[in-house]
């Protein structure tokens, strides 16, 4: 393809408005090419039929602005600071503006002694911000396009400050691709991005601080409450905690169809919303119905925006501890959790089982309650001791014989509805 047939190519996608990152990059990176084979006189030249009026070549106007621009543009600029001359930063890299290190096309790179006005340096700024790091973040994490304007904008300012590159390599991304709650995850990753060439800097931990303010700020409600009522937790003569009247139900169900063996995770948190009154869940089948329009019920995407449709606001974690657990049951919420349901007790292994927490006895002999939808597990030995019906209705978990199965190497897969 020439350089004539590609640059229409790009007019054409830019006036449709469907130029995409990738032919962004490559365009541009086609322009410094050519540009740097131009005289100064030249590179001028065609600077200034760029921006002739009545150009035949200009695109319609876009679309308008998204609302997670705004916001990010305010922490971008906090943070950058702007400067209408070159300068090398500290990486060697010729830098103008809000620390850009290129120019919209048909210029290039920018390099040392240019100067460019202010109204120059918020578009570079504005451009990069609209065109490439909100696609990028969108294309490395495509939940985050249902995310709040807010959140949006302090991903990007984090993005505009590391690269896209590092966001993609980043265990922030893997963990909410994981299924982890965001706001977690941020929380705990974002403040470890502070350093420079390995030393701890000031300025960048102000900034993942504000990030993270911004993250966690006020979150756009959904159009409906939330219509999870708090349930009723009432002591146990074991000097522990239950939830009154949960309801129970079997994964095995004939009506559940005939992958009934793989809905564990279903169950189990059909159980919950049953508890907690959600409107619409009468058993584990009505659950199953709306989890399969999102994809696999094995997997925590599925649950996650079957649960944000249903308006119920849940977290999951790979990082709980028998003493938030504990905490969650003791306010009237269930936890649903996985366990490793294969070999002995001692070195625990297998794909993963979900079972639902309704409770918990203290004393020298703790226990949890639980309602296993497949059935009684061999805790020692591994399998079921008992399957389907009934069989895995409020069984007496013990602490030491089924806490190492939650363990899965370090990590405690969990819902929680607190």
């Amino acid at each position: 393809m020439t350089y004539v047939s590609t640059r229409a190519a790009a007019e054409q996608a830019a006036r449709q408005g469907r130029l995409t990152p990738h032919q962004l990059a490559s365009l541009n990176r086609l322009d410094e090419l050519i540009v740097q084979r131009l005289t100064a006189a030249e590179r001028q030249e065609v600077t200034d039929m760029w921006r002739a009026q009545g150009s035949p070549a200009a695109p319609s106007p876009g679309p308008a602005d998204p609302a997670w621009l705004a916001p990010a543009l305010r922490i971008v600029q906090e943070f950058e600071g702007c400067r209408l001359q070159a300068y090398c930063c500290p990486a060697g890299v010729p830098t103008i503006g809000w620390g850009a290190t290129r120019y919209l096309p048909p210029r290039g790179m920018v390099r040392m002694g240019d100067t460019i006005t202010q109204a120059q340096a918020d578009e570079l700024l504005r451009r990069d911000l609209f065109d490439q790091r909100g696609p990028g973040l969108f294309t490395l994490l495509p939940v985050a396009a249902g995310w709040a304007p807010n959140r949006i904008a302090a991903m990007v300012s984090w993005a505009y400050n590391v690269g896209l590159g590092a966001v993609e390599e980043s265990s922030l991304r893997r963990r909410i691709l994981a299924g982890e709650d965001p706001a977690t995850v941020v929380a705990e990753e974002l403040p470890r991005w502070n350093k420079a060439e390995g030393k701890p800097l000031e300025g960048l931990a102000r900034r993942r601080a504000a990030e993270v303010a911004l993250f966690l700020g006020p979150v756009m409600p959904p159009k409906q409450p939330p219509p999870v009522a708090p349930g009723r937790a009432v002591p146990t003569t074991g000097g522990g905690w239950r939830l009154d009247e949960f309801p129970f139900f079997s994964q095995v169900d004939p009506a559940d169809g005939p992958e009934g063996w793989r809905q564990c995770q279903t169950s189990s948190i059909a159980m919950a919303l049953r508890f907690l009154k959600v409107p619409g869940i009468t058993d584990d089948t009505d659950y199953l119905q709306i989890v399969r329009q999102f994809g696999d019920t094995t997997v925590q995407e599925a649950h996650r925006k079957a649960l944000a449709k249903l308006g119920v606001r849940t977290r999951f974690t790979k990082r709980c501890t028998v003493a938030q657990a504990q905490a969650e049951i003791k306010a009237g919420l269930p936890v649903v959790c996985g366990v490793l349901h294969h070999g002995p007790v001692s070195k625990p292994s297998g794909g993963g089982h979900y079972v639902t927490l309704h409770g918990f006895d203290g004393g020298p002999r703790p226990a949890w309650h639980v309602h296993d939808p497949y059935g009684e597990l061999d805790l020692v030995n591994g399998g079921w001791a008992r399957q389907g019906g009934g069989a895995g209705r409020d069984q007496r978990y013990s602490f030491g014989n089924f806490n190492p199965r939650w363990d899965a190497g370090g990590e405690q897969w969990t819902w929680l509805f607190s």
